[in-house]
């Protein structure tokens, strides 16, 4: 029998946290240890967890380091004692069947090509560039098959009933077999920045591995806004991260500038029209800072 573990990187959100693991407590069947790994060196979650889950038979590890959510990631996992971990986000809630649905993919593996399985975010919302149109015809984040565009942003899978292979995750749903994450980790160059680590790292794995999306385990991510970045901070993070991920997924050969430069625009477009309709400069101020933090990264 498969066991599995999940990992959970906290920021002070306690109850968003008990929150998360009372949907895990309810899975069959229950995890082996659940890894909470909590970026606060002077954390004092760990008494409240232990009463959470006294009587359960499920192991609590607790981890306390600097906040960062690859470093996080990459502590939780090493930490994790099942055949198969979940990454699951604070914020996040999973539904009744939620572990039975993925752990069915992998033990009908029967040749060792699964690599992942995620589950379906239900009220994955990419806002409102995504309504109308802009971010497909900017190729930045957007809803289709699950693959990496040219342009080194995801296209997220929305799955009907059918099982897909697809060759990107989104964090708060994926789950990786304990043996390939020896071989693979979380990017570390984007310690400082969240974005895109979670589909940097499954479009890696997906070029040894095959990976899987089930429709059937469903989850909510409620996006917490508590300790989440600005809006500023964000779109600083997009335009660095974007940057890195072009550079050390595709290349920068004169056609994946063209793509990277296509999408960068889409991002200024956007910017733009946030200011006009009354959202304020932040989005653009956010990118003008990306842009400094790269020059001066050039310059080093």
């Amino acid at each position: 029998m498969l066991t599995y573990s999940v990992v959970i990187s906290t920021l002070d959100r306690a109850e968003e946290l008990k929150r998360c693991i009372l949907s895990w407590l309810k899975q069959a069947p229950l995890p082996l240890d659940i890894v909470v790994v909590h970026g606060r060196p002077e954390g004092q979650l760990e008494g409240v967890l232990l009463s959470f889950l006294a009587g359960t038979g499920v192991e609590l590890q607790y981890v306390r380091m600097r906040p960062s959510l690859v470093r996080q990631r990459n502590a939780g996992m090493k930490r994790a004692k099942g055949d198969v971990v979940f990454f699951a986000d604070d914020d996040a809630v999973y539904s009744d069947g939620y572990a039975q649905a993925i752990l069915d993919v992998y033990k009908a593996d029967t040749k060792g090509c699964v690599g992942g399985v995620q589950g379906t975010i239900e009220n994955f919302d990419l806002g409102p560039a995504d309504k109308f149109g802009l971010s497909r015809f900017f190729m930045l984040t957007c809803f289709g098959d699950g693959s990496l565009q040219p342009s080194a942003w995801p296209a997220f899978y929305r799955p009907d009933s059918k099982l897909a292979q697809v060759e990107i995750f989104s964090g708060a749903s994926m789950s990786y077999r304990k043996e390939v994450l020896r071989d693979f980790q979380f990017n570390e160059a984007f310690a400082d920045y969240w974005v895109g680590d979670d589909f940097e790292m499954s479009y890696r794995v997906s070029r040894k591995y095959k990976l899987f999306q089930v429709p059937q385990a469903k989850l909510l991510h409620y996006m917490s806004p508590a300790n989440r970045d600005s809006e500023r901070k964000k779109c600083k993070m997009s335009v660095v991260n974007h940057y890195f991920l072009m550079r050390d997924i595709f290349g920068f050969t004169w056609k994946s500038s063209v793509y990277w430069c296509w999408s960068e625009f889409g991002l200024w477009v956007i910017a733009s029209l946030c200011l006009l309709t009354g959202r304020g400069p932040s989005r653009i101020l956010g990118m003008v800072d990306g842009y400094r933090e790269l020059w001066a990264m050039r310059r080093r």
